[in-house]
């Protein structure tokens, strides 16, 4: 309908990130069952200098064709990690020892 388009590059590393930051404030808040609702409340995911906190213009700049790894500080994980248990038991030596034996039990 005769307007003009514009078309924007892909930028590998921004738009994982702008992904992976939603997806942190939507674990955040679980109650929010709309964007507009997210959006309101972590207004933060949506602006585009939110990254600046993650990534310097250096790593950004080289993050366009392939996914490039923070910088400046890590992005938020939402990834439940659990306590490993095998360390309270065994020191490091026996760990080791106990994995080429092939007598460590289960762990966790």
């Amino acid at each position: 309908s005769g307007g003009v388009t514009v078309a924007r590059s892909f930028h590998e590393t921004r738009q994982y990130v702008t992904l992976h930051l939603v997806h942190a404030a939507i674990a955040t808040r679980p109650d929010l069952a709309r964007f507009a609702d997210l959006s309101a409340s972590c207004p933060e995911v949506c602006e585009a200098a939110h990254i600046l906190q993650y990534y310097s213009d250096e790593a950004l700049a080289r993050g366009a064709e392939e996914f490039v790894p923070p910088d400046v500080q890590p992005l938020p994980s939402v990834v439940q990690v659990p306590q490993l248990t095998w360390h309270d038991e065994l020191e490091d030596d026996d760990f080791v020892e106990a994995i080429a034996s092939r007598r460590l039990g289960a762990l966790g």
